[in-house]
């Protein structure tokens, strides 16, 4: 093999090895998981004991392991995946149908599209939920590579809590973060229309990653490609529109924040009062992910000309502004923002290699 081919597959290489480690990573995790939980894999889905999803869920999976109170995630998205089009009794047990409806493609992917039976959708959106922390490692991989930094970097994404989270819980935010983190390098590396594919695919997973195309055509319009910018403004922004107005007809309520905005730091200063009588582990990813967008605006400033300032900007923003039903409990907000820590981690690696030194990774090596 000549030097130009060692070239051109070594990143690849490393690509595909955070790929694995993403996988091995999340078997880990979800069976962490399920012996505390105890029963199998339907634990995974966090079904509460309160929930008006459970007779539901009780009705096609039998017995299952229970979580107190109203339960995670992972039951709705459960219910939603053998239910995808919500003709059947889903919406009316789940609260805020439309606006779970409206995150479509991670259970879509777990069942087929609702195919699957019962038991399979779980087994499927267990494996899909592996496959999505894989793809947050590796997209961050590849991030990092795109500017010129260690592919190490990778670990913030390996480490990430709200990741973990996501993983165990079976909700949305590891695959949106995965695809949103993969779009983002296919794009530094010149994939274009790969890249808004994957993006497309990012904000159909969760909403929110809307503002990482929204971002890059920013970005891209500073730098006068106009056609690019144009094309990631509209084209991720209109199947968001087409899909919501869909789940808006079929359940209604599709274009909802389900009380999710407040005004500029409410939530926040709501939200710190009631930390100190939380769990020890809410407390924590609360304040975990307040030091992680504090670092944040930080490395915007240093970053002001550079990409990753358009891309956390925003991330910023809509933390000032989300209400104490996000910021509450550290589980949620720590989600929310999982997409800020390899993010802000690729950032100060910049800054550190633009003022001529090693970045933190390849100083940590040495």
């Amino acid at each position: 093999m000549d030097g130009s081919s060692k070239v051109r597959h070594g990143p690849a290489r490393r690509v595909v090895v955070w790929l694995v480690i993403g996988l091995v990573t999340a078997t880990f995790l979800q069976v962490v998981q399920i012996r505390a939980l105890g029963g199998g894999l339907a634990a995974l889905l966090s079904v509460g004991e309160s929930s008006a999803m459970r007779p539901l869920i009780e009705s096609e999976l039998g017995n299952v392991a229970m979580v107190p109170d109203a339960g995670h995630d992972g039951q709705t998205v459960y219910l939603i995946a053998r239910d995808p089009l919500g003709r059947g009794a889903a919406p009316t047990v789940m609260d805020h149908a439309g606006f779970r409806y409206r995150r479509i493609l991670y259970p879509a992917l777990g069942g087929l599209g609702g195919i699957l039976s019962a038991d399979a959708t779980v087994l499927g959106l267990t494996v899909t939920a592996m496959f999505a922390f894989g793809f947050a490692c590796a997209g961050t991989a590849a991030l990092a590579m795109s500017f010129g930094l260690s592919d190490r970097l990778a670990a913030a994404a390996v480490l990430c809590p709200g990741l973990w989270l996501s993983v165990q819980l079976l909700t949305v935010d590891a695959l949106a973060v995965g695809l949103a983190l993969s779009g983002l390098a296919l794009f530094r590396f010149q994939r274009f229309k790969w890249a808004l594919t994957v993006l497309v695919l990012a904000t159909l997973a969760k909403d929110q990653m809307l503002l990482i195309p929204l971002a890059a055509a920013a970005w891209s319009g500073t730098k006068g490609h106009t056609r690019n910018a144009a094309l990631l403004a509209t084209i991720p922004t209109g199947a968001l529109l087409l899909w919501s107005t869909i789940a808006n007809t079929a359940v209604g309520a599709g274009f909802t924040a389900r009380g999710n905005l407040d005004w500029p730091f409410r939530g926040l200063a709501q939200s710190i009062p009631v930390w100190p009588h939380v769990g020890a582990s809410d407390r924590f990813l609360a304040w975990f992910t307040v030091g992680s967008l504090a670092v944040a605006v930080v490395t915007i400033w240093l970053n002001r000309s550079n990409i990753l300032s358009f891309l956390l900007a925003p991330w910023v923003a809509l933390a000032a502004v989300s209400s104490n039903w996000v910021w509450e409990l550290g589980n949620n907000v720590a989600r929310v923002y999982a997409v800020t820590v390899p993010l802000v981690t690729i950032g100060i690696a910049a800054i550190w290699q633009s003022h001529g030194t090693d970045s933190p990774s390849e100083a940590v090596a040495r």
